[in-house]
Parts: C-alpha cells; sequence; structure tokens
C-alpha cells in the first residue's frame, strides 16, 4: 500500500511538474491579432496614419510567409532614408502572472539592397521591457527566399500587465510589413526555456 501510495504521489507530482511547463495559446486575449480588421485594437505612437492595411493576396506573394489576406505594413518609396519613428503596440490586462511568448511574421528591410538582413537596423519586436531585434531581406516579388519570418519575444509578467507590439526607432528600414500576432503562456518557466519551447 505505501509502495502504491509513493508512486501515486511521484506520477502526480510527475503530472504537475510537466502541466506547469505546458504551453497555453492565448492569442484569443488580443484584440484583431491577425491584423483583418487593419489597426483597429492596435495602438499607435506617432504618426497615426503611418501603418496601413494591405488587402493584396499575400499567400501569392514569393517569400511572404506566415501571413495571408491582411496585413500592416509601414513604407517609405525612397530607400535611402528610414521610416519615421513609430510603434504600434497593445496593452492586455488581468493576465495570469508568469512568462508570455509574444510572437509575429515579421519583414523589416532595406529594399535599397537584395540579401541584406544584416544590415537592417532599429526595428525591435517588444513584450513589456523584453525586445528582439527584427530584420528580413527586401521583399521584391521576384525574389524567392523568405522576406517575412516568425519572431518572438519572451516576458514575465508580474503585475498581470502585458503591453506587445513592434517598435522602429531609428532605424534604416523602409519597409515593415506584420501579420498574425501569437500569444503563448508558460506558466512558471524561464524566458529562454519558453522561447526555446517555441522554437
Amino acid at each position: 500500500m505505501k509502495k502504491n501510495l509513493r508512486l501515486l504521489c511521484l506520477g502526480l507530482a510527475a503530472a504537475s511538474f510537466m502541466t506547469s511547463f505546458a504551453q497555453e495559446d492565448v492569442t484569443s486575449k488580443l484584440i484583431n491579432a491577425d491584423m483583418e480588421q487593419g489597426v483597429i485594437g492596435w495602438n499607435l505612437k506617432f504618426d497615426s496614419h503611418i501603418w496601413k492595411k494591405n488587402t493584396k493576396n499575400q499567400t501569392a506573394r514569393p517569400g511572404f510567409h506566415g501571413v495571408n489576406n491582411v496585413v500592416l505594413e509601414n513604407w517609405k518609396s525612397d530607400a535611402s532614408s528610414g521610416l519615421s519613428d513609430n510603434t504600434i503596440s497593445q496593452t492586455v490586462k488581468n493576465l495570469p502572472n508568469g512568462t508570455y511568448v509574444f510572437g509575429a511574421y515579421i519583414g523589416a528591410s532595406l529594399q535599397a539592397q537584395e540579401d541584406n538582413r544584416e544590415s537592417v537596423t532599429g526595428v525591435t519586436l517588444f513584450a513589456n521591457e523584453a525586445t528582439v531585434p527584427v530584420a528580413t531581406n527586401n521583399p521584391d516579388l521576384n525574389q524567392k527566399w523568405a522576406h517575412t519570418a516568425k519572431f518572438n519575444v519572451a516576458v514575465n509578467v508580474t503585475d498581470g500587465t502585458l503591453n506587445v507590439g513592434v517598435k522602429a526607432e531609428a532605424t534604416n528600414a523602409n519597409y515593415l510589413v506584420w501579420d498574425n500576432a501569437t500569444l503563448y503562456y508558460f506558466g512558471d518557466m524561464d524566458a529562454a526555456a519558453a522561447l526555446d519551447e517555441m522554437a
């Protein structure tokens, strides 16, 4: 009996351990995560007209991975200088505390060149104070390589509030596009491990 009880306790402990590290898709907490309604649900800092809704058939565009239907774009035709400083974000409140991973399919490029993601600076995906740099290749239609990619950032929420979005600050990129944001909850898992799980 004691042996069975010990095995039961060990099994429950293992199940509890696994449950605390299971990811939970909480993207539904975001308003308009798929950008189908344009900028509705997203707060714009600086120029409110800088983000435009693009309704092209994105899935037919070579190299645009993870995007579809409507996307949000910030574009400047002159590739000799970067986009104006701007932030597009959303705040989610009343969340359980713990680790969250915010992600989106993003393209941030300098259209003056083709294969140049290493030279793109000044664009970040953020979740509260945590940031990850975003840079991709030039998304010309005649090119085949990936121009959008999934970027993720992890943060530990301690007050039930999470502010997420994309920021361009002193960037040299003249093109920025994003779509299909995601949000996952990882309980008490640390941020690095949560990012590994997302990968």
